[in-house]
């Protein structure tokens, strides 16, 4: 099991007399201002850059027309695979994030921080949250749970999401504290991409997302050298508690809770908050073709030779998909940085049949 930071948002203020952008911050996080685009402006802003949808700044320029409901501010936000991006930048350890923007001059002030936690042994099954959400063997700060089920036009159950509160409740100035749990492979799956190697077998999503009040807090902990695992533990047993009823006890508030929900939430306090490579790149996307694909190109080979058709000319004819996805984007972005050298490695490994990382 491992934590990792799935969404980073937060504001930069400005003064009367100061122009509300500030790119420098990016700079200062690692990043090549010239690998960015401009895109239209959004959230009552009239600016905006980004880094292949995963990175993302919002501001205002003020020889434009400004929105009504804008402020002197600039909105900085880093989705799921751009906190991936920006943890790599900082050696892999996500306090150094926290801390680098605590350092910086500007004053930041966060507006969403999401941790995931990431399960590949099933160690408490949905089927047994559901379950136990269903009968009421629960406790929770929440008033609501909602179970989203994904079906395909079989209407067969693909994937299924648990959501603990909703993102409208608490949303004011003080903002919001939510969780969510779901399969990341079926989700994988349904985009047609690869999971990375470790999660090919079950890839259970753990998420607790906090906003405004309850994300500064978060980050000032974080700063303070909290383990990310005593936050997400707090955090998540006021969220969920999953309870075993007693025959004796009628009062749920002195059920015990069940010790597989107990085991699960006590064993996280020993993790940490680093974040290992476990992106699929270049090279193990090569390694899935050469195992996954090739086989079946060399088959639909020999079924079209006889007919006197191509299979790959019918591969370079093919309607490609339009875009890309965020996870490709930063991995095509990522490796404009390899040598030659290594990029010939790959290249004759691959043609070879080695093992493409060999």
């Amino acid at each position: 099991m491992e934590y990792k930071l799935d969404w980073l948002g937060f504001t930069l203020s400005f003064n009367d007399d100061e122009e509300p952008l500030d790119l420098h911050i990016l700079e200062y996080l690692g990043y090549d201002l010239d690998d960015f685009e401009k895109v239209p402006g959004r959230y009552f802003y009239n600016c905006g850059l980004s880094l292949n949808g995963y990175v993302n700044v919002f501001w205002n320029d003020y020889g434009l027309e400004v929105h009504r409901n804008s402020s002197r501010t600039m909105t900085v936000q880093f989705t799921g695979q751009g906190c991936t991006d920006l943890v790599q930048k900082q050696d892999n350890v996500t306090e150094k994030v926290f801390k680098a923007l605590d350092d910086y001059d500007a004053y930041v002030k966060y507006t969403r921080i999401d941790i995931a936690l990431d399960d590949n042994a099933n160690t408490v099954p949905f089927s047994f949250i559901e379950s136990k959400l269903l009968k009421g063997h629960y406790r929770s700060v929440k008033r609501t749970y909602n179970i989203v089920s994904t079906s395909n036009q079989a209407q067969e159950t693909k994937a299924k999401t648990i959501y603990l509160g909703s993102p409208r409740s608490d949303n004011g100035s003080r903002g919001n504290v939510m969780g969510r749990m779901y399969d990341k492979r079926a989700q994988y799956l349904a985009k047609n991409q690869l999971p990375p190697r470790e999660y090919r077998d079950s890839w259970q999503r753990f998420e607790i997302v906090f906003t405004k009040k309850h994300a500064e807090k978060v980050a000032k902990e974080l700063v303070a050298g909290t383990e990310v695992g005593k936050i997400f533990k707090k955090s998540m047993r006021k969220l969920l508690e999953l309870l075993e009823p007693s025959k004796t006890e009628s009062n749920k508030s002195r059920w015990g809770v069940s010790k597989l929900w107990d085991d699960f939430l006590n064993e996280q306090e020993k993790a940490d908050f680093s974040l290992p490579e476990r992106d699929v790149t270049i090279a193990e996307t090569l390694e899935w073709l050469r195992l996954a694909v090739l086989p079946s190109i060399s088959m639909l080979e020999r079924f079209f030779e006889p007919h006197g058709l191509d299979i790959y000319d019918l591969l370079k004819k093919a309607r490609k998909p339009a875009g890309f996805s965020k996870k490709q984007l930063r991995m095509l972005n990522n490796a404009k940085n390899l040598d030659k050298e290594t990029i010939d490695k790959l290249y004759d490994n691959f043609l070879k049949g080695r093992v493409v990382n060999g």
